[in-house]
């Protein structure tokens, strides 16, 4: 298979060009590979071309790496979710010595390696540590109270197998997308790497994936982790644990923007606003860096203030932080947020002038009033997003007609071509 096929349109070329049924059945393989990575091109942009033709590489072994109290109450259940058969490493955390019994660890014990790491308040520590154990081939990490969701684990043996045999995988970086299970919310969080590879992780806590030499490839998979979460007592007891590590890291002198903004974002509910203010303008005022997978941690603090300006209703405090920011950020994040205070003026105009209309709705009984009143409820309900009102004047339901200006609007749209 020429590595060509890093290019989805490639692929779909030489699938029209061979009569080949193994050559057809691997280049489908690759099909469903690529289009199980958000942003193939990126392999693309990194295949060096000038290589020889290569072939899925078949000897490539991939071990999941659990970091847990070996007697974990989680365990079994993170350990049950990992693709059956597959090679498994438990990283014991714990302070005991004894190690897990064959009920820390669930049926089937034959695939589960147990290393001993000596907790340091390190979670880069801890991860690198097991990279080096496996020592060869990829290494995937689910967290103890995190489960690989069921066609993630079926995937991905296909995913890295074809990963494999990118010329660039000792330098690929993988993420997973995990799910809050509190909030219901994602976020991208580096997982995979090769053992044999550049790639290691570096930061006490939220750690990230580095390379000395050069920034590592970044691959996003289409592959789902369900986390617990961070809310009731468990989620809050995590939370601490994040603080009392960065609080180390900050006051060792060794707190980069990252570490500001996220000891600002863990201590939301458990700091005074005043400290929480404090982290997120130092994490603002830090040197540049983009970390993968997580961003830019100084613009994510600015965001964040200005946001929280915005919902005190303080829209000159959040156009001063902006012009703050502007001297730190580049010209695109200073434009997004503008966009972002333009737009709450926009919301709070279009809430005002429906609050109006609702209210003078109340009070005419003429149908051309009525029709210009719903007109305005209609269209300032749709710059808010609130799809029920719009939907009950659509319906006619509200004033008993479909105003006129409304009506223009959905006939015109209703008149476009469907892409």
């Amino acid at each position: 298979m020429s590595d060509r096929s890093w290019d989805l349109a490639a692929v779909h070329a030489l699938l029209r060009d061979t009569d080949d049924d193994e050559e057809r059945r691997r280049l489908l393989n690759r099909v469903d590979v690529l289009t199980s990575i958000v942003r193939p091109d990126v392999l693309r942009r990194t295949a060096d071309h000038d290589d020889p033709a290569v072939d899925v590489a078949q000897d490539v072994p991939v071990t999941y790496a659990v970091l847990a109290p070996a007697d974990g109450p989680d365990l079994r259940r993170c350990l049950a979710s990992l693709p059956s058969g597959s090679a498994r490493l438990v990283v014991d955390t714990s302070a005991s010595t004894a190690g897990p019994t064959a009920d820390h660890l669930g049926p089937a014990t034959d695939d589960v390696q147990v290393t001993r790491f000596e907790w340091c308040d390190d979670f880069a520590a801890a991860r690198n540590h097991a990279v080096d154990v496996i020592g060869r081939g990829w290494v995937v990490f689910v967290d103890v109270d995190e489960v690989l969701m069921p066609t993630c684990a079926a995937r991905l043996p296909l995913i890295l197998q074809h990963l494999s045999a990118h010329p660039g995988s000792h330098a690929l970086a993988a993420s997973l997308r995990v799910w809050d299970g509190g909030t219901g919310k994602p976020a991208r969080i580096g997982r995979i790497l090769r053992a044999d590879g550049d790639v290691r992780y570096r930061g006490a806590v939220h750690e990230e994936l580095v390379r000395t030499a050069s920034a590592p490839i970044v691959v996003d998979l289409d592959c789902d982790v369900l986390h617990t979460g961070y809310r009731g007592v468990a989620g809050e007891d995590r939370l601490l644990r994040n603080l009392a590590i960065l609080d180390r890291v900050i006051a060792e002198g060794d707190g980069r923007a990252k570490d500001h903004f996220y000891r600002a974002r863990d201590g939301e509910r458990l700091r005074d606003p005043a400290e929480v203010e404090s982290d997120l303008l130092a994490a603002i005022a830090a040197p540049d860096e983009h970390i993968a997978f997580q961003g830019d941690p100084r613009g994510a603090a600015l965001q964040r203030l200005v946001q929280a300006a915005l919902d005190a209703g303080d829209t000159e405090r959040a156009e001063e932080l902006i012009a703050q920011g502007s001297d730190h950020l580049g010209g695109r994040r200073s434009s997004a947020l503008s966009s972002l205070v333009a737009r709450h003026e926009l919301e709070s105009a279009a809430t005002r002038l429906r609050s109006a209309a609702a209210s003078a709705l109340l009070v005419v009984t003429e149908p051309v009033e009525v029709s210009r009143h719903l007109d305005a409820l209609a269209m300032t309900s749709l710059v808010l997003g609130d799809v029920d009102t719009l939907q009950h004047i659509v319906n006619g339901e509200l004033g008993g007609t479909e105003p006129p200006h409304l009506a223009r609007l959905l006939s015109a749209l209703d008149a476009r071509p469907i892409p």
